[in-house]
């Protein structure tokens, strides 16, 4: 997620073949690197030229705030396993809310804060029914996350996106902080996009990062409707990972 550009002086060698020594040179004494048996010419190899460092140009003013710029996105758009990861790689705390860590990253690279009142959530989390629900701290966030159980249905509603998502489960754990939520047992996953069709994915457990859309089923199958030439053509695959990415493929 975090790329690192690093510039490297070149260099650069001349490489030159063996040059082959006219006839008459075989009346020069001989050396022990040149000399060869009766029949053979003789070869005199040149040496290679000392190879001279080059300095690559230093990025431009304009590159560095590419740069800045690129990485202020990642960290706007990192889930949260891939902001505490980066966290532990550059020795940071790796606790806290997700908003917590995207901070805690911007500080370390000196990139400004975001300004203005906190954003609304992108995403509303309604759950619908569910036979228990429980609330237990969390270690890793210093927060709380709710755990359902029997039954559990719930809503996703994306704004931004227009998308609706409908997980059904036996089990459901949903962290607020981290924003992300976890289903296993029974796994329906329905999501629809403004007036599109519903994409459906069954599997055994579901893993799916709030803040990004992307969703990983285990031992899934997923079924869609699309309009074809002659008329609605059903697609359907199954797999031991399936993975949904942001941007819904």
């Amino acid at each position: 997620m975090f790329a690192l550009l690093v510039f490297l002086p070149a260099t650069v060698a001349t490489q030159t073949a063996p040059v082959q020594a006219p006839p008459d040179a075989a009346a020069a004494p001989e050396t022990p690197s040149a000399a060869a048996s009766d029949g053979d010419s003789a070869v005199v190899e040149a040496s290679a030229e000392p190879q001279v460092p080059v300095a690559a140009p230093a990025a431009s003013p304009a590159a560095r705030k590419l740069i800045r710029a690129t990485l202020a996105d990642d960290i706007a758009g990192a889930g949260y396993d891939e902001l505490r990861a980066e966290a532990r790689r550059l020795g940071l705390d790796d606790r806290g809310s997700r908003r917590d860590l995207q901070a805690r990253l911007r500080r370390f690279y000196a990139l400004p804060e975001v300004s203005g009142p906190p954003s609304q959530p992108a995403q509303v989390v309604d759950v619908r029914q569910a036979a228990h629900a429980e609330y237990r701290s969390d270690a890793a966030t210093g927060g709380s996350y709710l755990v359902l159980r029997g039954d559990v249905e719930l809503v996703v509603q994306d704004a931004a996106a227009d998308a609706e998502h409908v997980i059904r489960a036996d089990e459901v754990i949903y962290h607020h902080d981290a924003e992300l939520l976890s289903a296993r047992g029974g796994v329906e996953y329905v999501v629809r996009h403004g007036a599109g069709e519903p994409q459906l994915v069954g599997a055994a457990s579901l893993a799916f990062d709030l803040a990004t859309s992307k969703a990983v089923f285990v031992d899934g199958f997923t079924r869609q409707q699309r309009d074809g030439v002659a008329g609605p053509v059903t697609f359907s695959f199954a797999g031991d990972t399936i993975t949904r990415l942001a941007d819904a493929t």
